[in-house]
């Protein structure tokens, strides 16, 4: 089951690839075998056909900032696997293509892929995207793996193999989301100090209005006053209507239904108002959002499938993967003048970095035109003081 992190790290949030705990211990990246049963033959090149691993992944659109590291760690993988001299001796090759956050367009992606003959396929992120790929997969008869399942009251079938779903070890699909819900609450109730009041803002996806209606539901049970309800459409970068709305009320817990970099947006709207809430829990941000806030997050609530800490980071495997995935970003991140800008994930964290500057020039420019406009600042402050107004 996802772990509840609590993101209380000394001046920010760190990418957990760097956890100096996680990676201390290899200095010489010690090589191990990618996954059990696999020998591992380091200095042997694989030849021949190479076996073609096909998927449909976001790259682009409002998805873009999880499936990015999706890509990024097959590309790991396929690296790691053809060092350790591939599979039988032939090569591994992780085909691609781009399914612009959009169903419709997964489902066009893997019937391309299925017709160009690829010998396996990797599932696409997101429920939604699931969902939109089982068709030409299952049709095809190929298998189909997905690192994780936003959407198990709608298990595709025998073929479908999710290495991780909503709920963890539960096995009855309509009982998931409540068993996720459950566990939030049973956290929070472990704190000494759970909210007696929570406000919900929640992407139109799938996944993360199934999980914030059971979590509303798992919330009114345990005695929290449900003081508000938004949802908004994904891909959506203005919030600052919501963060109004929120801060209204000023709930003891913002819980975010959200997707890709929602929470930066969010966030960026709370500055523009001065507001900082009391606590958020972020039920399905991308990693990049996260570290993006740095101090911000401090005391931020999310669900994580993995933390490159003890137990989950203990074994030879995910020592390895940790700090093959540190050097490989140090690597693309050292560009040389001139040189290749590095990895589409690399270019997605400077945008979301860009974004909070650009917000923050902004609230530096509405403060010196409300110097220089008397009338516009005291409109400003009429709406400050609405707030408080309502707040009470």
């Amino acid at each position: 089951m996802a772990a509840l992190a609590l993101v209380a790290a000394c001046g920010g949030v760190k990418d957990a690839s760097t956890n100096d705990d996680g990676t201390a211990d290899l200095a010489d990246a010690a090589l191990v075998a990618p996954i059990a049963g696999l020998e591992c033959a380091e200095g042997t090149k694989p030849a021949g056909k190479p076996i073609v691993v096909g998927a449909s992944l976001s790259l682009t659109g409002p998805l873009a900032p999880t499936g990015l590291v999706h890509e990024e760690v097959g590309e790991l993988v396929t690296d790691w696997v053809n060092t350790c001299g591939g599979i039988d001796g032939r090569p591994l090759e992780w085909k691609v293509l781009d399914d612009q956050s959009t169903p419709a367009q997964v489902t066009s992606n893997y019937e391309r892929l299925i017709g160009s003959k690829v010998d396996l396929v990797m599932g696409p992120y997101g429920g939604a995207a699931t969902l939109a790929g089982a068709g030409p997969v299952t049709k095809a008869g190929y298998a189909y793996p997905t690192a994780t399942n936003g959407a198990p009251d709608k298990l595709i079938g025998e073929n479908h193999f999710p290495a991780w779903q909503i709920g963890g070890g539960v096995t009855d699909p309509a009982k998931m989301f409540d068993a996720q819900a459950q566990t939030f609450v049973d956290a929070l109730k472990s704190s000494g100090n759970p909210p007696k009041s929570v406000f919900f803002a929640t992407a139109k996806f799938p996944t993360t209005l199934s999980y914030a209606g059971a979590a509303n539901k798992a919330l009114a049970a345990a005695g929290t006053d449900v003081v508000g309800s938004v949802e908004y459409d994904m891909g959506t970068t203005d919030f600052s209507s919501i963060a109004t709305r929120i801060a209204s009320k000023d709930p003891d817990l913002v819980y975010l239904g959200s997707l890709g970099a929602d929470v930066t947006n969010i966030y960026q709207a709370f500055d523009a108002i001065g507001y900082k809430p009391r606590s958020v829990y972020a039920a399905l941000p991308s990693p990049a959002s996260i570290a993006g806030l740095q101090d911000q997050a401090d005391g931020m609530l999310i669900s994580s499938l993995y933390e490159n800490t003890p137990p989950l980071g203990d074994t030879d495997i995910a020592r390895y993967f940790a700090k093959s995935l540190q050097r490989g970003r140090q690597g693309r991140e050292a560009v040389p003048p001139g040189g290749d800008p590095g990895s589409r994930r690399s270019r997605c964290l400077a945008d979301l970095a860009d974004r909070r500057q650009r917000g923050r020039t902004r609230q530096q420019e509405d403060h010196r035109m409300a110097q220089r406009q008397p009338g516009r600042h005291d409109r400003r402050h009429r709406l400050v003081r609405r707030v408080q107004q309502l707040r009470l």
